[in-house]
């Protein structure tokens, strides 16, 4: 009888390994939470939905309590297991995430309270105009692609949303 764990492919994970696939999840699922905050601004702003809006500045203080979550869980692996190469440079990449993450959630907060503070009757054409909506589709699509390639390792993802920045910059 084989025990499977004894098999040369089956890897047992270490302590460090569980608390890395933990603080992998958990920045996931701070991402998705910027990436619905992300979609529900853009829905604000092209609808002047202000309780869309007000729904995202609220949403903000749990975006800033992952933030102190993930700083927290990161500064501990470090501390108890210090890590070296791979693990290191993932710990180091995902306090970057971390901060660009939760500076996204607080610019989709600011363009919430902007939707909350203007008049209903504001000109629609410009959203046409500045292409602002088209700009906030191409940024929450590459957002959630950068998530993909995170999650699933996988560098070809990454690349590919390099390209698409050419559209962010044409806009701006």
């Amino acid at each position: 009888m084989l025990i499977l764990d004894t098999l040369p492919w089956k890897k047992k994970l270490t302590p460090l390994d569980n608390e890395l696939q933990q603080l992998k999840l958990e920045t996931i699922n701070m991402w998705g939470m910027v990436l619905s905050q992300l979609e529900k601004t853009k829905e604000a702003l092209a609808n002047v939905d202000k309780d869309l809006a007000r729904e995202v500045v609220l949403t903000e203080k749990r975006v800033n309590a992952f933030e102190l979550k993930i700083d927290s869980d990161c500064e501990d692996i470090i501390a108890l297991f210090a890590p070296v190469a791979i693990d290191l440079r993932f710990l180091l990449a995902v306090l970057k995430i971390n901060m660009n993450l939760e500076r996204t959630g607080d610019i989709a907060e600011g363009i919430a309270k902007f939707v909350v503070d203007i008049p209903e009757d504001f000109d629609k054409q410009l959203l046409e105009t500045t292409r602002v909506i088209e700009m906030f589709e191409q940024g929450n699509i590459m957002v959630s692609e950068v998530m993909d390639a995170f999650h699933n390792e996988d560098t070809l993802i990454a690349r590919r949303v390099f390209q698409k920045d050419d559209l962010l910059d044409e806009i701006n």
